[in-house]
């Protein structure tokens, strides 16, 4: 873990033991101006030394939380990467301090009283936030990893819906068109096609179209007698009479 200790240059002595202890169980500590290289901006590469921390300490004492004190300026930074200090700053009650003096920002978690080695205390107190934070990063990855999958199988699910939406409503039209040119009523008075010669089923009567205008023939004609009136005396002949 990156932390980052602040305290007021009266509080050193002390804040050096926290140091060599958080350095003992493997922590990368930032403590004061050793930690920083030579040349360059002071309060800047300070900024940036919070910035990259993972946690946070505060020593409170009446020297560091009184006006002026650079472990304001330090804690000023700490409250613009993290709007709220909990599971990433620590504030430990190094001396008796005033409670009003302390920033609301610090009471705003609970404040570590060492009752023994403040060292030893402040290293536990880091160790048990650290194994937090790991759990919680474990959660956000496993989280931010099945994410993509969850909208992987929501996406197939409305692929599918919609692949189903559509077959249907194409069945249905498909099937509306069907019956619409099964049930149409038929033309009584449509022309028969002029190609379709095809030769009508028995029991049927098709149209003839070299005899639809022309009487049926009549084969048997009566033999008739025949008089003419108008000649004197009549005569009479027998004629065959035969239906126009």
């Amino acid at each position: 873990m990156k932390i980052f200790l602040s305290y007021a240059s009266e509080d050193r002595e002390k804040a050096e033991e926290v140091q060599l202890a958080l350095l003992a169980h493997g922590h990368d500590v930032f403590f004061d101006k050793e930690s920083l290289p030579p040349g360059g901006d002071y309060q800047t590469r300070i900024d940036l030394a919070v910035k990259s921390a993972d946690i946070f300490i505060f020593l409170i004492s009446p020297e560091s939380t009184s006006p002026g004190s650079f472990a304001l300026t330090e804690l000023k930074y700490a409250k613009t990467k993290w709007r709220h200090p909990k599971e990433r700053v620590i504030p430990v009650l190094l001396k008796d301090t005033s409670w009003s003096a302390i920033p609301p920002y610090l009471k705003s978690v609970t404040v570590l009283e060492p009752e023994g080695s403040v060292a030893a205390e402040v290293a536990q107190a880091v160790n048990a936030l650290d194994q937090t934070i790991t759990q919680s990063n474990w959660r956000n990855h496993t989280f931010n990893q099945d994410k993509p999958q969850n909208n992987s199988l929501s996406s197939r699910r409305k692929v599918k819906f919609w692949g189903i939406a559509i077959f249907l409503l194409t069945a249905a039209v498909s099937a509306a068109l069907l019956s619409q040119q099964l049930f149409a009523p038929r033309d009584s008075n449509q022309k028969q096609d002029p190609a379709n010669n095809s030769t009508p089923p028995a029991g049927m009567k098709g149209p003839d179209s070299n005899t639809s205008n022309s009487p049926p023939l009549n084969t048997q004609c009566p033999e008739v007698t025949y008089t003419d009136y108008s000649k004197f005396p009549p005569e009479s002949k027998i004629i065959r009479r035969c239906d126009p």
